[in-house]
């Protein structure tokens, strides 16, 4: 069969709508082809749809008679008869799935071009909006060094140490911090051993609360505050151990960062104690 007439898309997709980092992603639904030239269809001639984004990605498997390439990436081919597409494309089981780019809201521009038997095309846009949703803050103690944890040296009589002085915290959707929590999870010195802040630590959270539990051995700082603020605090959280002589086995600082509603991924600083004999 030859034909002469161009096929036509119809997407009844509309404004369609998916959220930021949606696990389930968003069926392609509602998308149909015609052609005049096979009003009942066609079992012989070869049709493809090219979907694309302009954003994310597009997955599908292929089956019912429909060839697929280029899953997982910005566009797919989708290739079989009319009747095919039609029928792979109306069943929920196959139909294509958008997946929104990481962290991204916003949107994006899904185009539809369909190639029939003899190279006649239809393309259409859609637009499909990536509403935003709420990223934790995340927390990197060693700062542009490879890895997210820090190690800090503490020698006997020495003074306080700083547990992360290249400490950064960042939150992609956000540029306020409501708390952070440093905790000494390992106290074998009991009360003899603390976390405080350093002078300017101090003055950053000028404004904020600060509160150490020497039981527990937890340092908080809360308050809404820049996360550059929150950085300098951080910076400035010191270690210290009045014990004469300390345990000498390493310690370790748990750092936890909150935006109000989301913690951050748990971040270790080990603190190494070494005596003066």
């Amino acid at each position: 069969l030859v034909s002469g007439v161009a096929p036509v898309n119809s997407i009844a997709l509309g404004a369609s709508t998916v959220a930021e980092d949606s696990a389930d992603g968003l069926k392609l639904a509602d998308i149909s082809i015609t052609d005049a030239d096979f009003p009942a269809g066609s079992e012989t001639a070869s049709f493809t749809i090219r979907l694309g984004v302009s954003s994310g990605t597009l997955e599908a498997l292929a089956g019912g008679g429909v060839t697929v390439s280029g899953s997982g990436g910005g566009s797919i081919v989708l290739a079989g008869t009319l009747s095919a597409l039609n029928a792979y494309l109306a069943d929920v089981a196959t139909q294509p799935i958008f997946r929104p780019a990481a962290n991204f809201n916003g949107t994006a521009t899904l185009n539809v071009l369909t190639t029939d038997n003899v190279g006649l095309t239809d393309s259409d846009n859609v637009t499909i909006t990536v509403t935003p949703a709420n990223d934790p803050p995340d927390v990197d103690l060693n700062g542009t060094v490879v890895g997210a944890n820090s190690s800090a040296f503490f020698l006997e009589g020495g003074g306080a140490v700083r547990i992360a002085p290249e400490a950064m915290i960042m939150d992609i959707d956000s540029d306020n911090v409501a708390s952070l929590t440093a905790t000494l999870v390992t106290r074998p010195d009991g009360e003899d051993e603390s976390l405080a802040l350093n002078p300017s630590a101090q003055a950053a959270a000028g404004g904020l609360t600060v509160t150490y539990d020497a039981t527990t051995g937890t340092l908080s700082v809360t308050g809404t505050a820049s996360a550059s603020t929150y950085e300098t605090i951080l910076r400035g959280v010191v270690y210290n151990n009045v014990k004469n002589p300390p345990t000498i086995v390493s310690r370790t600082v748990e750092v936890v960062v909150s935006d109000g509603t989301l913690e951050s991924v748990v971040r270790a600083a080990t603190v190494v104690l070494s005596d003066t004999n």
